[in-house]
């Protein structure tokens, strides 16, 4: 076993992540971001994916370090890739093309738009954090080893999200309390002195 990698078992299975996700981070957006103006993103809690911050991990550009000179992260999903996966679930897309190549975060982000108005945001989720989807980059591994590294990759990945839902939830608790502080100024500048 590396160093720092554990063995949590199945902790750390996209069912559990999501689970995690909803419930911890999601749920918690619900009430918030109903009501504030999200400019392009969807409605839905699942829109907080659509985060430039969260795309960078979900495509592959974010590493969190190295375990045994494999790379902590998402596979790396190209643009060709990204389009077979939004073909896979349905988004009609083509790679270049008279319209250009889009960069490889928008493919994302419309693939995740499409999917979450379509009631298909669980099934991406789950596919790309399948262990098939990490099979290239664990080759080479024993199997105990591949499901070892793929647990501990998930489990950072689940972390960083964590985090960044953490400090989206606190960015958003300090934007309320300095609009209740402005509220109360404004008030106190307005009340007549006795």
């Amino acid at each position: 076993m590396a160093k720092g990698v554990k063995n949590n078992e199945s902790k750390f299975a996209p069912e559990y992540f999501f689970n995690c996700l909803e419930f911890e981070a999601i749920n918690f957006f619900i009430t918030r971001q109903r009501g504030k103006s999200m400019s392009n993103k969807t409605d839905s809690p699942f829109g907080l994916l659509r985060n430039k911050t969260i795309l960078a991990i979900l495509d592959g550009d974010t590493s969190f370090g190295e375990v045994d000179d494999i790379r902590i992260s998402m596979p790396y999903l190209s643009g060709p890739t990204l389009v077979g996966i939004s073909q896979m679930f349905g988004l009609d897309v083509s790679y270049g093309g008279s319209g250009g190549t889009q960069s490889r975060w928008a493919y994302l982000d419309d693939l995740i738009e499409y999917c979450i108005r379509k009631n298909k945001i669980n099934e991406l989720l789950s596919y790309l954090f399948s262990k098939q989807q990490f099979e290239e980059i664990l080759r080479g591994n024993s199997p105990e080893r591949i499901e070892e590294l793929y647990e501990h990759i998930i489990s950072i990945v689940h972390e960083q999200l964590m985090v960044y839902f953490t400090l989206a939830e606190i960015n958003l608790q300090l934007q309320i309390k300095g609009i209740i502080l402005s509220l109360l100024i404004v008030l106190l500048k307005s009340k007549p002195r006795q």
